[in-house]
């Protein structure tokens, strides 16, 4: 008999023991039981502990987990006390500042305890977990390992929209939805979400979702199944032709977003997922489907279906994306068709013929899954990557920072464009935010008189020079270049100026028949049948150099949108099109919201360019508004 009470008693412990050892993660449980036939009493004695926190971020600075420790009896017999200890195991990204200890008295048979962590500095990341220990160490030992989740940006995202109601035609919805699976080319879809998760609504409804990277503001629109972050540009970023085709695979325009684009992009190797997959299928927007065809590249465009999950509770003109401008999507409307899909000005999706003319360029990119971050995601308070460039101090060199951020001088708002090499010196190229104004408003006057001759070798010679040295004020050049250079000289700030040279070579790739074929390339390049980068290639010989310019086709912010704007102009560029017989300039037009061909003696609005000398200095700011943008000064002068 006595035998038989130690089998079953070890069996008892042996119970004992995988009952603890196959406890769930965030839930442990354990439970001890002596039969009444030995020479203990029999008790059922329970100690429970329970996670009340689903996640933690890093981002948010010092984080809470809330635990409740549960100690009961079943009978009315009898009653512990249970003493306890909590530690953090060693990680690197959050402490635990000392080990918790107490007692839970069997009459109060819980407790909830308040655990505060703290993450380790900059050596911190998002994703992953962290894990508490939990020791009881009366009436019996027993260890518990209690794991945390640490959320990524992505889940953080998501949450804020499930925690946010917004009013879409009289219903209350929360702004993301799934995707909905196409059951066939002929049927209605059915319900089988690929499970990527779209935000959606009115920019009133998702002002959760700015994203500060690397000079520019982004909108996140898309949640990937591994956590992975689809985001677009704020604001168009310039304004090129899609190519001689409509396939994005061949485009000028998937050359620009992974060439002169991505160069602008800080820290883009340990940021962004490189060589990702999108969708540049033919038309389709009701939903998803596998991708007839993908191509691999860093920087994208969004498809038409990835848009409309966008503004499934919104409409065109007011889902957050609307920019009441056009730009480009990324797929051909239909087989076999010479035209993409693009964004019109009411928000609608269209279909441009290509070649056609410049539309603006939102660049799409996808931040990887473990991404650090900061900030609330508002648009006064952004998410911040912490991967990304340090914010600027005062005394760094202008040249140091990064296209897209903001630049003040005596009141005029400027964006960087490009740092470059110029003379043996390093400078920055600014393009105003702002039309040149005067007393009676926005000014207007024709680009100038031009002397254009076009040479299949040589290319095209255009007299800028002439332009300028007739100091004719009815002339764009010649007016910035002398009359306001001399208004700047006035307020000192000439002097943190330097002559500049620019690419004006025409952009199209056949001027001589009036084509209207153009590729950013030709106004850099001298041979644009390469695959050669615009930063490798051999550089056009046709150039101007001065004080004040104005944007070429294809350059960053070329495109009017962007810092004070609250109308458009019809807006010059530096870059000629046409031939000898009818010399024209490239032209931002207002009604279609895209660059085209217009003859140089109209009148034009212009937002200049000029050249910061390599001694000029951050005297304060951060360069991300108009109302925080950098101030400037030269090493001595008072601040």
């Amino acid at each position: 008999m006595k035998k038989k009470q130690v089998i079953i008693i070890f069996t008892v412990f042996l119970i004992t023991i995988a009952l603890a050892i196959n406890c769930g993660e965030t839930y442990a449980r354990y439970k001890l039981t002596k039969r009444y036939d030995t020479t203990f009493s029999s008790y059922p004695f329970y100690f429970e502990v329970k996670n009340n926190t689903d996640r933690i971020y890093v981002n948010r600075g010092v984080q809470t987990v809330n635990l409740n420790i549960k100690n009961y009896v079943e009978d009315n017999y009898n009653s512990f006390q249970t003493k306890y200890s909590i530690t953090l195991e060693e990680n690197d990204i959050f402490t635990l500042e000392q080990q918790i200890t107490g007692t839970i008295e069997a009459s109060k048979q819980d407790e909830d305890i308040e655990l505060k962590l703290t993450p380790k500095g900059e050596n911190t990341k998002t994703g992953g977990s962290v894990t508490l220990v939990v020791k009881v160490t009366e009436p019996y030992t027993k260890e518990i390992k209690i794991v945390v989740t640490i959320g990524m940006l992505g889940n953080y995202v998501i949450e804020l929209a499930d925690n946010k109601t917004c009013s879409f035609m009289d219903t209350e919805i929360h702004p993301h939805v799934t995707d909905t699976k196409c059951s066939d080319d002929y049927f209605p879809p059915v319900a089988e979400p690929h499970y990527y998760k779209y935000l959606t609504g009115s920019n009133e409804c998702v002002d959760f979702n700015y994203v500060w990277y690397s000079g520019k503001m982004w909108r996140i629109t898309e949640i990937l199944n591994d956590g992975s972050i689809k985001m677009i540009s704020e604001n168009i970023v310039s304004a090129i032709n899609f190519g001689q085709d409509a396939k994005f695979n061949n485009s000028y325009i998937k050359q620009w977003l992974n060439e002169d684009f991505l160069d602008t992009l800080y820290n883009h190797e340990n940021i962004l997922v490189e060589n990702a997959s999108w969708d540049i299928s033919y038309f389709y927007d009701w939903c998803w489907r596998e991708p007839p065809e993908t191509v691999k590249a860093t920087v994208g465009l969004l498809n038409p279906y990835e848009y409309s999950k966008v503004r499934q509770y919104s409409d065109g003109e007011h889902n957050f994306l609307s920019l009441g401008h056009s730009w480009w999507l990324s797929s051909y409307i239909s087989a076999g068709a010479k035209a993409v899909n693009g964004i019109q000005q009411n928000g609608d999706i269209t279909g441009w013929d290509v070649p056609n003319t410049a539309f603006g360029v939102r660049p799409v990119v996808i931040l990887k899954p473990d991404i650090k971050f900061s900030g609330n995601g508002t648009q006064e308070d952004p998410f911040v990557l912490l991967d990304d460039k340090s914010a600027a101090k005062e005394g760094d060199k202008i040249n140091t920072r990064l296209p897209g951020e903001l630049v003040t001088i005596n009141g005029m708002l400027y964006r960087i464009v490009n740092t470059h090499e110029l003379n043996g010196k390093t400078v920055t190229k600014l393009k105003s935010a702002e039309y040149i104004t005067d007393e009676n408003g926005v000014m207007l006057k024709q680009f100038g008189s031009m002397e254009f001759t076009y040479d299949k070798e040589a290319g095209a010679n255009i007299a800028y020079d002439r332009i300028v040295a007739s100091k004719n004020d009815s002339y764009w050049l010649s007016y910035l270049n002398n009359t306001w250079l001399n208004k700047l000289e006035e307020q000192g700030i000439k002097k943190y100026l330097v002559e500049d040279t620019y690419y004006v070579n025409p952009a199209q790739l056949k001027p001589e028949d009036g084509s209207r074929i153009g590729s950013y390339k030709n106004t850099i390049c001298k041979k644009t049948d390469t695959s050669e980068t615009t930063k490798d290639c051999e550089k056009t010989t046709n150039t101007w150099t001065g004080y004040v310019g104005l944007p070429i086709v294809g350059e960053l912010f070329a495109y009017p949108l962007g810092g004070t704007d609250t109308h458009d102009y019809k807006t010059a560029t530096m870059t000629p099109y046409g031939d000898g017989n009818s010399p024209m300039i490239g032209v931002f037009e207002v009604n279609t919201q895209g660059i085209f061909q217009e003859n140089y003696d109209l009148d034009f609005a212009v937002k200049p360019t000029i050249t910061l000398s390599e001694d000029v200095i951050i005297k304060s700011g951060d360069g991300k508004t108009p109302t925080t943008a950098f101030e400037i000064k030269l090493p001595g002068e008072e601040s």
